[in-house]
């Protein structure tokens, strides 16, 4: 379904005419070297770093940056403010 570009998590799942509840984000994570997973994330919500890191048995997991992201995927995103946020220090909601 193609809409217009939502301001907000709350936004877009009032165009797509869903509960908020339902509107996913998906989140890249490196894992180790050339190993990345997608996060699938309710919106309004945060995963748990430490958890997700004990879930799969790993020490250690990031998130690679926007060039990377794309290279992996094959497909660019608009990271939001609260993620761009996060990259720069000034949020806790997905940091490592």
């Amino acid at each position: 379904m193609r809409t217009e570009r939502a301001s907000s998590a709350e936004e877009s799942a009032a165009f797509q005419g869903i509960p908020l509840g339902a509107l996913l984000r998906t989140i890249v994570v490196r894992r180790g070297e050339d190993d990345y997973l997608f996060v699938l994330v309710p919106a309004g919500r945060r995963f748990d770093w430490p958890k997700l890191r004990a879930h799969l048995g790993v020490s250690r997991m990031s998130l690679p940056d926007a060039d990377e992201a794309q290279a992996v995927t094959g497909t660019s995103a608009t990271p939001s403010r609260r993620s761009v946020r996060a990259k720069h220090g000034r949020s806790s909601s997905m940091r490592p």
